[in-house]
């Protein structure tokens, strides 16, 4: 409670009847919060190792947070094909993880999304 406390008053948010948040900035905090949870449930089912950092990857819907962790995780990540792309109707920069079937090292760690919105949740 102190932590979302100072994490409201941070970000200029009034925690109002509990969990109510009001102000501009309230997405903010719901996203913190939302983060805290998942270290918290990581913690108390054993998925988190004590002993093992944990990385939070932060960004808007589209700018690489998924690309980013499975390039880290040692995933070949390779341009989809014009007609791929076009074919989903996605931009023809669009990204994705190369199999093994096709090469790859391995399978991805988190689908690449291109949606409208974010999807990444890895524990």
């Amino acid at each position: 409670a102190d932590l979302a406390a100072a994490l409201a008053s941070a970000v200029g948010v009034e925690i109002r009847g509990g969990d109510t948040l009001a102000g501009p900035d309230a997405d903010i905090l719901i996203s913190a919060k939302k983060i805290l949870e998942y270290v918290e449930r990581g913690a108390a089912t054993g998925e988190g190792d004590a002993n093992k950092r944990q990385v939070v990857v932060i960004g808007v819907t589209g700018s690489g947070k998924s690309t980013l962790v499975n390039s880290l995780a040692g995933c070949k990540i390779v341009k989809l094909s014009e007609e791929e792309a076009d074919r989903k109707g996605w931009d023809r920069n669009a990204l994705r993880v190369q199999t093994p079937a096709e090469g790859g090292p391995r399978e991805e760690v988190t689908e690449i999304g291109h949606e409208d919105e974010s999807m990444t949740a890895v524990l």
